[in-house]
């Protein structure tokens, strides 16, 4: 019993400062141009730290860092609230929905840490956060998806439109080719003709020269 008294603790350690991370690594993702690698590895670096002692020392230990972890929940919190309204002054895509579906999580995520610090008596609601919070991401990978969508088809009908103009201008080079070869064609036969029209002009003129020859060459014999 003690022994799994002691996995459960070290769970229920773990899963907070593992959770952080990953969760500001995926706004960093959805989110690249409105946030900061320094924020990012003030969070990252002090609960990667906890985590390993979490998992290296017992319980007498690690169950005084959870006040340390849960500044850097609200930390992390704050700043992500605030990447996130930059995100909505950028107009990034699905950014209202993802704000909203956060803060809500964030205001759960302050009621737990006042409620294990028994500070109010309200009970703990985080799985209802992460219930809201993810029916939000859904919302916003459903808008994702049909904008993905709507973009490959405008993208296939441009497609399809190129190509159509691609193989008219085939086409029509085609033609505009075999038109130049008959006129090329054309224009050789004429050459050849014009050539022979002259060889043939050539040994009439040889003809008519050797004939005149002749007769000039009779008149002088007769004179």
């Amino acid at each position: 019993e003690g022994l799994d008294f002691e996995i459960a603790t070290k769970v229920d350690y773990l899963t907070p400062n593992l959770a952080i991370p990953c969760f500001v690594m995926f706004i960093s993702k959805i989110f690249p141009v409105e946030i900061h690698k320094i924020p990012i590895r003030l969070v990252l670096y002090p609960t990667l730290f906890i985590a390993s002692i979490v998992i290296l020392f017992p319980a007498k230990v690690y169950t005084n860092t959870m006040q340390i972890t849960e500044i850097i929940i609200l930390f992390a919190s704050v700043y992500s609230i605030f990447v996130i309204i930059r995100g909505v002054t950028n107009k990034r895509e699905g950014a209202k929905s993802f704000l909203f579906g956060f803060f809500i999580l964030f205001l759960i995520i302050i009621n737990d840490i006042l409620f294990n610090n028994q500070i109010i008596r309200t009970g703990l609601y985080t799985p209802l956060g992460l219930f809201i919070f993810i029916f939000s991401q859904g919302f916003l990978l459903s808008i994702r998806f049909s904008n993905a969508f709507v973009t490959s088809e405008n993208l296939t009908i441009v497609l399809e439109k190129n190509n159509k103009e691609l193989s008219d201008l085939k086409d029509n080079l085609e033609l505009k080719v075999s038109e130049r070869t008959l006129e090329l064609e054309k224009e050789r036969k004429v050459a050849d003709d014009a050539r022979k029209w002259a060889v043939v002009e050539k040994g009439i003129a040889e003809i008519a020269e050797k004939e005149a020859e002749t007769e000039r060459e009779k008149s002088e014999k007769l004179l």
